[in-house]
């Protein structure tokens, strides 16, 4: 037999697995967890499904593996056999067709058999001593231990049954079927248990009548409830029309706050945006600062006003220590010369000094014919002096030297009284000065804020300025006013749409409500609609209390009924069961000398057949070490150690030598025992073999693979990577 798929819908941890094997060699690897000997519970339970009645949980394959997803057991195996290809589908609670035996045409075959007896021709208890091999299964610590397995594996399949205790079970059985006085045998105990049963049968019939009556009052109720939810469908699409409504008009008011709040702020936007200047908007304090900038100018226009009083007063004082034009005029060139009276006073007494003193000298070289010449010398230089007096004179506009010499004492004279005159002057001008510049600041700082707010003046006649500033300030409070009161309109318009917005915590739902809303749907008073949608969901309230009250009692009654069908059933069933063990008692009286005659014919027939095909084995595995594994007619072990001539007893072998006999062995007993070469699987078997004995026994499974197919599993990867191509490898 050859498996070329399985699909594992639901089966422990597998869910929707699917898997393609080929013939040959399979290596399966996966960590551990993953699922690998799931697998292989998974390709026994397609052949023979669940065997196991044990409450442990280790042993017991259905609780073991029942689906992590709280499914159904399912899946599909499909296989080739000698027969032809076939596919195996079983479904663990399915009460049409739990397991099935499908043919090429879809068409089912071998009713009432499992897969693993109708084409492998055993048990699934020999199946799982044999085919099926795990790290468990292969190693044994006593020589005595691994030759009564064999002789109990050769007579029963199974490896921890002892051949000899059959015919005293056989015995036991006869006994539990007959009892001593065939009132206590399993017999007599299936027809009372028959009579009972006949008995639940007919309490069975009369329940089925009290719950058919009930189910009509359900009937009666259920139909109840389907019209009032019909009216309750059509109550409820009226109340929500109506809540819609109100959500619409709410709407409609939130729209409406928000056009008017959206107006509101463009006024006011658009106002401070033509009140704006280069982005600047004047506002109240503003105003008070140009108003503080008029006053200022004003004040500085009258303190101007007064510096020019002052300094015309002392021009006026100034002019009246002039006598006449003619002083004015020196004393004008004095100042324009920059000289002090006294200093040309000394310069005119120097020169008329000098112009003496050379003169005297002339005349008095003179007198003298010898110093004659000398004389002339000092008249010019006399006539030089009174020629600077003279230039004196004529630089300060005087006629001559007297005017002059009078110009400058009269000069000299009154200086004290010019000089302070000229300082109060000066004093007066520079006061003059400095208010023409603080009004002109003044005028600056107006013009500069008026042309801040849009007005442009030049600055000329102060008190135009001031004006042109007061009728601006003005417009501009105006302007303000209007501003502040779009700005309160701004405000008020926008707290309304915020206090409808607050209002109303999820606009998003009385969107959605609002859209909902069907002009065209009838609109009745809204009392009246709540006090019928009230009214229907009470009564269909009590009709549903009602209708649990009824179910209740029809799941009373129908827990406390058994089926019919299904005591009919086990009826015919425990019919079935006396017959079949009338039968067998009668069956039981011949088994016990046709075992003993069978017994002692296997164990003449086996005994060549497991020492030819197991000494191959054995000699490959152990690479040649041991030529031979004899199996006597008492099935007791031997061995043959290449060179020596002599079979020794198989305690001779090492621990790990007897792992190896035994499992050659057990390979060689599915030449016996199968009908059809079936699957080999090793889940995890090599795990404890060293390197040399993994190979030799990958060689073996190699060579093995001609004739079987084989699937091994393992958590490593040391057997995919030894066998390499010659492997199907799948990973989990």
């Amino acid at each position: 037999m050859i498996i070329k798929s399985i699909e594992a819908e639901n089966f422990g941890k597998l869910e929707k697995l699917n898997m393609e094997f080929k013939p040959g060699v399979n290596v399966i690897t996966g960590d551990n967890e993953s699922g690998k000997s799931s697998v292989t519970r998974f390709i026994r339970y397609m052949l023979y499904g669940f065997t196991s009645r044990v409450n442990d949980i280790s042993k017991n394959d259905k609780k073991r593996y029942s689906p992590w997803s709280s499914l159904d057991i399912k899946g599909e195996m499909k296989i080739e056999t000698e027969k032809g290809s076939f596919t195996l589908r079983r479904e663990q609670l399915s009460k049409t067709s739990p397991f099935c035996i499908l043919d090429g045409t879809g068409s089912p075959v071998y009713p009432g058999l499992s897969a693993g007896e109708a084409f492998l021709g055993v048990d699934a208890e020999t199946y799982d001593k044999t085919a099926m091999i795990s790290a468990g299964d292969v190693f044994f610590s006593e020589p005595e231990t691994l030759s009564g397995a064999i002789k109990n594996m050769v007579f029963s399949a199974d490896s921890e049954i002892d051949s000899d205790s059959v015919l005293k079970k056989i015995e036991n059985v006869k006994k539990e079927i007959l009892g001593k006085t065939q009132k206590s045998g399993t017999l007599f105990e299936l027809r009372n248990e028959r009579t009972l049963l006949e008995q639940r049968i007919r309490e069975s019939a009369e329940r089925h009548n009290e719950l058919a009556e009930i189910n009509t009052h359900l009937d009666r109720i259920k139909k109840k409830i389907e019209e009032n939810l019909v009216i309750l469908d059509k109550l409820k699409r009226e109340s929500n029309n109506l809540k819609a409504k109100q959500a619409y008009e709410k709407r409609e008011r939130i729209e409406k706050a928000r056009k008017s709040a959206e107006k509101a702020k463009k006024a006011y936007g658009d106002k401070n945006l033509q009140m704006s200047v280069d982005g600047f908007v004047p506002d109240r304090r503003y105003l008070s600062d140009m108003n503080d900038a008029i006053l200022s100018l004003l004040s500085s226009q009258d303190e101007l006003n007064s510096a020019r009083h002052e300094r015309s007063l002392a021009e006026s004082r100034t002019a009246l220590l002039y006598r006449n034009e003619k002083q004015m005029k020196f004393n004008s060139l004095l100042e324009e010369a920059e000289i002090e009276p006294e200093d040309l006073i000394a310069d005119v007494e120097a020169l008329k000094k000098e112009e003496k003193s050379k003169k005297k000298t002339a005349i008095i070289l003179a007198c003298f014919v010898i110093t004659l010449p000398l004389s002339f010398i000092f008249f010019s230089k006399a006539k030089k002096a009174r020629k600077k007096l003279d230039e004196l004179s004529e630089k300060f506009g005087c006629k001559n030297f007297d005017e002059f010499e009078e110009l400058l004492s009269s000069s000299r004279e009154a200086f004290d009284s010019v000089k302070e005159a000229k300082e109060a002057l000066e004093e007066a001008q520079k006061t003059l000065d400095e208010k023409t510049e603080k009004r002109k600041d003044a005028a600056e700082k107006l013009c500069g804020m008026l042309e801040k707010t849009g007005c442009k003046t030049a600055i000329t006649d102060t008190s135009l300025i001031a004006e042109k500033a007061k009728e601006h300030i003005r417009k501009l409070s105006e302007d303000i006013t209007e501003l502040d009161e779009l700005k309160k309109k701004e405000l008020s318009e926008s707290a309304q749409l915020e206090g409808l917005l607050e209002s109303e915590p999820d606009p998003e739902k009385l969107e959605n409500l609002a859209n909902t809303y069907d002009e065209t749907f009838p609109l009745r008073d809204r009392q009246k609609v709540e006090m019928e949608l009230d009214f229907y969901t009470r009564a269909t309230d009590t009709l549903k209390v009602q209708k649990q009250d009824y179910e209740k009692k029809a799941a009373v009654i129908s827990e406390n009924t058994e089926k019919s069908d299904e005591l009919q059933a086990k009826a015919a069933i425990l019919s079935a069961e006396i017959e079949k063990l009338t039968k067998k008692h009668a069956a039981l009286e011949t088994a016990s000398e046709a075992i003993k005659e069978a017994y002692d014919e296997m164990r003449s027939n086996v005994s060549p057949i497991l020492t030819e095909n197991a000494s191959k084995l054995f000699e490959a595995l152990t690479d040649g070490k041991y030529e031979s594994l004899y199996v006597d007619s008492e099935l007791k072990l031997g061995f043959l150690e290449k060179g020596s001539a002599e079979y020794r007893n198989i305690e001779y072998l090492s621990s790990g030598a007897l792992d190896a006999a035994y499992l050659c062995l057990r390979i060689a007993l599915s030449e016996y025992l199968y009908t059809e070469k079936p699957v080999l699987i090793f889940d995890d078997a090599f795990s404890k073999l060293d390197e040399n004995r993994l190979k030799k026994a990958l060689k073996i499974m190699t060579d093995l693979a001609e004739k079987y197919q084989i699937i091994i599993l393992s958590c490593v990867d040391r057997e995919k990577n030894a066998l390499g191509k010659k492997a199907n490898c799948i990973s989990m």
